[in-house]
């Protein structure tokens, strides 16, 4: 019952999954046009800046030319507009080598998220799911009977062996024969050589398959539970030996 439940909810997210990789994908837009914006927005200011120091060196040099103010003045002004234009330089890397870690962190993302996304992975995981639902779930392969002929005798052969009494409870109709499929994998392989491998009286495999009808008619819809009870008394089954 696990196992189906955590493919059912797979399979879920699975369907509504494209629903949000479109919008994370608007979003990526979004911030990639607000990126390219804000980069020739900077562009245009170190053009801006780098006109304005050329025309200041100009002025610096007619000045000079003219001799009007005195040599001390000046290397204080230049030492000043050194150590700003510096620090204007430094904020400037700063600001580039985050925009750098962030777009490179977005690229990585998108990249991860782009391998799930493809539409080989799509098929692979659905044909996944497809198989693994038919390997344990026979309501999605034969929609006719519930639980298939063979691995029926094989769950009613293993019964006697954990308890006279067993009750399956499922909240799901479609969940019955993976429930079954499950118990009969996992412990057919430990027990294999202390089942005996003749078939259990008839009367037992029709309680079984009365109940398993019943429970098919009763619960015509998913949502309601269903509790099927099977009573197997260990003289009904005279050739199974009683390990418990």
């Amino acid at each position: 019952m696990v196992i189906n439940d955590y493919i059912f909810f797979k399979y879920r997210n699975y369907r509504y999954s494209h629903i949000n990789m479109k919008e994370e994908e608007e979003e990526e837009e979004e911030e990639e046009e607000e990126e390219e914006e804000e980069e020739e927005e900077e562009e245009e200011e170190e053009n801006e800046a780098e006109e304005r120091e050329g025309e200041e060196k100009e002025e610096e040099a007619g000045e000079v030319e003219e001799g009007k103010e005195d040599d001390r003045g000046r290397r204080k002004r230049k030492r000043r507009k050194g150590k700003n234009k510096r620090r204007k330089r430094r904020k400037r890397r700063k600001r580039r080598r985050k925009k750098r870690r962030r777009r490179k962190r977005r690229q990585k993302r998108r990249r991860k998220k782009k391998t799930i996304v493809t539409t080989t992975m799509k098929r692979k995981r659905r044909r996944r799911i497809a198989d693994f639902v038919s390997k344990y779930s026979n309501t999605y392969v034969h929609s006719t009977t519930l639980i298939h002929q063979s691995l029926l005798f094989h769950f009613i052969r293993l019964l006697p062996m954990f308890c006279q009494n067993i009750t399956i409870t499922t909240m799901r109709r479609q969940l019955l024969r993976s429930l079954c499929s499950y118990y009969f994998c996992s412990f057919y392989h430990h027990y294999h050589n202390y089942i005996h491998h003749q078939v259990v009286a008839t009367n037992v495999a029709a309680v079984v398959r009365a109940s398993i009808s019943t429970a098919e008619t009763t619960n015509a819809t998913d949502a309601v539970g269903v509790t099927i009870s099977i009573s197997i008394a260990v003289g009904a089954a005279a050739s199974t030996p009683d390990y418990s």
